[in-house]
């Protein structure tokens, strides 16, 4: 048995602000290593962390951020992490890729040159449609379900959501999509 921490790179809204997707993450992280402290090692490349107001237990990487005259705002070419996530991974070396959000949020992992370097895990918020991306192409297939079909482990919000997206993209029809109800309202 192996004492090596399993690492986990996170990619989502700072944990360290107010949003429902940090404290979602929150919310499955903190709990995670109280349960076993010894077993992960925590990192996040955290959007919009510019005002952090909450107290987490791991380190948080920005994305790339402009100085205004308003204050710091995202660097809107690497709002999502486009451009930082390649520095992060390298530097962090995860064995996991945690993304959690929309499509545009983490597609930029699912198509990173160093994919094959790391488990990714997506907390989809998919809902329903309409929604973009499942437009049949002309081979019959959707982009989104062409670039989730290469994700380690899809996990969306609701049974609901689940259907609607196998429905929608036959690469994922067969797909084994996990459930997660939103754990903010759970406590």
């Amino acid at each position: 048995m192996s004492d090596k921490k399993i690492k986990i790179l996170i990619s989502t809204d700072s944990a360290a602000i107010k949003t429902g997707l940090a404290e979602t993450t929150r919310n499955i992280f903190i709990p995670l290593m109280q349960m076993f402290p010894n077993k992960y090692d925590i990192h996040q490349l955290g959007f919009f962390h510019f005002q952090p107001s909450e107290q987490v237990p791991w380190p948080i990487y920005q994305t790339k951020v402009n100085k205004t005259d308003k204050g710091m705002e995202p660097d809107m070419s690497d709002k999502y992490g486009e451009k930082s996530f390649h520095e992060i991974v390298t530097k962090v070396n995860p064995d996991i890729v945690f993304g959690y959000g929309d499509m545009w949020h983490f597609n930029h992992l699912i198509q990173s040159p160093f994919r094959n370097n790391y488990r990714l895990i997506t907390y989809y918020t998919i809902d329903g449609q309409p929604y973009f991306g499942t437009r049949l192409e002309k081979d019959g297939k959707t982009e989104w379900g062409e670039n989730l079909s290469k994700v380690d482990q899809v996990v969306v919000l609701s049974h609901f959501g689940r259907d609607v997206l196998k429905e929608s993209c036959a690469e994922l029809k067969d797909s084994d999509i996990k459930v997660m109800y939103h754990p903010m309202d759970m406590r």
